[in-house]
């Protein structure tokens, strides 16, 4: 029997920005995804599907059929179920490989890092956003990281720094998250808070003490903080305005039935409002969702109310 396992993450600093090529300061944490190799697994993950199609055209048969008879638990990632946040489908995916390519004789780190990597970006695609891999750089290497296009340099923090964290009580999904900032990015101050993030980051992971780390990371909080305002679209106090920013909320924090029912109740007086930001970001909502059975339906509203 093959066992693999694979740590969840915390992003430190760099959300966002690292998507336009920006560092972003990774740590793996004592929470892991644990993969074994035994009885055939029900379809139905898209990440572990994908990854079974990766490891079909990039290693062979045998490791696919490996990857089919591997099992994940991600509980130690979830509480009560419910996501933390912690990169649970980027170790779930790590994990999964690892365990496959083990079963059969052929694990490597790189490989598994690099063959997880195709498979997460081919998931995440198909639900609207490939994402940067850096959750699966941390999940590979461990420890803590530097991540920038693609490149991984092991970051060591001032010692005297103890990080202490804390969950918000709500899940958020990755996709959701990058398409409503995506959705956002013609608004004021959404580039510009992109770039502090990236600065920010920038300056913890060249940070040779204490202090210029925890600056840095005041500077990170602050700019993510003006990100969000601008991605709500804070541009006045107008009722469409009021109306449209309760709608991206609700999408944020993953309420799709209230947020496509707000966007579609403005969609026939507002057809133009912001260069079109109703219709487009109903369009960025259906595509993260991708084959849910409401999209169907929500699409076929959204033409009528333009015809």
């Amino acid at each position: 029997m093959s066992v693999a396992t694979a740590p969840g993450k915390v992003m430190l600093a760099g959300e966002y920005a690292v998507l336009d090529g920006g560092t972003a300061i990774m740590i793996a944490i004592d929470r892991r995804a644990i993969a074994t190799v035994g009885a055939r697994r029900r379809p139905g993950s898209e990440f572990l599907d994908a990854a079974g199609e990766v490891l079909a055209s990039e290693v062979g048969a045998d490791a696919a059929d490996a990857l089919a008879h591997t099992t994940v638990d991600t509980d130690a990632l979830r509480q009560d179920r419910v996501k933390l946040g912690l990169g649970s489908s980027a170790a779930a995916t790590v994990a999964a490989i690892g365990a496959a390519l083990g079963a059969v004789d052929r694990f490597d780190r790189a490989h598994v890092a690099a063959l997880a990597a195709t498979a997460h970006a081919r998931a995440q695609g198909k639900r609207g956003a490939a994402g940067s891999g850096a959750d699966i750089a941390v999940s590979s290497h461990g420890g803590a990281l530097a991540f920038t296009r693609g490149q991984v340099a092991p970051l060591t923090l001032p010692e005297t720094i103890a990080l202490d964290f804390a969950w918000t009580g709500a899940a958020a999904d990755t996709a959701t998250l990058v398409a409503a900032i995506t959705a956002a990015r013609t608004r004021t101050g959404v580039d510009a808070a992109l770039i502090a993030i990236a600065a920010a980051a920038a300056a913890i992971a060249t940070a040779t003490d204490a202090d210029a780390a925890l600056a840095g990371f005041a500077a990170a909080a602050a700019a993510t903080t003006r990100l969000a305002d601008a991605a709500a679209g804070e541009v006045g106090d107008d009722d469409i305005a009021q109306t449209y920013r309760a709608a991206v909320q609700a999408a944020v924090g993953g309420d799709f039935d209230v947020a496509v029912e707000g966007l579609l109740a403005m969609l026939p007086r507002q057809r133009v409002w912001q260069d079109g930001a109703v219709r487009k970001t109903l369009v960025d909502i259906f595509n993260v969702l991708g084959a849910d059975e409401r999209v169907k339906a929500w699409r076929t509203r959204m033409a009528r109310s333009l015809n």
